[in-house]
């Protein structure tokens, strides 16, 4: 009796291992990035919440390419697709580097956690950042290019980032001062950041 069981968990055990490694594939599948192949939204979220749950909420950094739209649209979407990857591929690196991780939000935009930092040393890592992205790309469309890819960092460190919610909010403030100034980064300061970010914003509106 004992014998006829080993012998079929024996047979089975190919099965087993296919069923588990589909599951496997599956789960893997869900946690990435279909096009670059890095962490997604809701694999940055639980990172997160696990981070924050643990006493250590991370330093959040909102990436924004710079042009994309044009150079998708001169270039084609292979072309665009290519320097997302290509990004992505350095993003990931960066944030390996920094005992961090890499996500894409969607389109254009990534997130990255790293550990906590001050915002002295986010905006230097803000800027490293930066100069990581920035190696030049070759494309083709109908002939060779050369993009030479730039970024806007927003960054939000463990002090505004008692959720998911309130750090995306932080990160995102900072890049959209970070757009208004061309200062290619910002770290949220409410001190600073946010009047300048509502400042802007009335101006905005007082001229339409």
């Amino acid at each position: 009796m004992l014998a006829g069981i080993a012998v079929g968990v024996m047979a089975a055990a190919p099965a087993l291992a296919y069923l588990g490694s589909r599951a496997s594939r599956a789960e893997q599948r869900a946690s990435r990035d279909p096009l670059t192949g890095i962490s997604n939204r809701g694999t940055a979220l639980q990172a997160f919440h696990n981070l924050a749950a643990g006493g250590h909420p991370p330093t959040v950094m909102f990436v924004d390419l710079d042009r994309f739209k044009q150079i998708n649209d001169r270039y084609g979407h292979l072309a665009g697709d290519k320097l997302i990857c290509t990004v992505a591929a350095r993003l990931h690196r960066w944030a390996w580097d920094h005992d961090g991780l890499a996500g894409r939000l969607g389109g254009d935009e990534f997130i990255l956690l790293i550990p906590d930092t001050s915002l002295t040393d986010a905006a230097s890592a803000a800027r490293d950042l930066r100069r990581a992205i920035a190696k030049p790309i070759t494309v083709f469309h109908h002939r060779r290019h050369v993009i030479s890819p730039s970024a806007t960092v927003g960054v939000s460190t463990a002090a505004h980032n008692r959720n998911w919610t309130e750090a995306l909010r932080a990160a995102d403030i900072a890049l959209y001062h970070a757009k208004r100034t061309r200062s290619g980064f910002a770290a949220f300061d409410p001190a600073t950041v946010i009047p300048k970010v509502l400042a802007n914003a009335a101006a905005q509106a007082a001229t339409q």
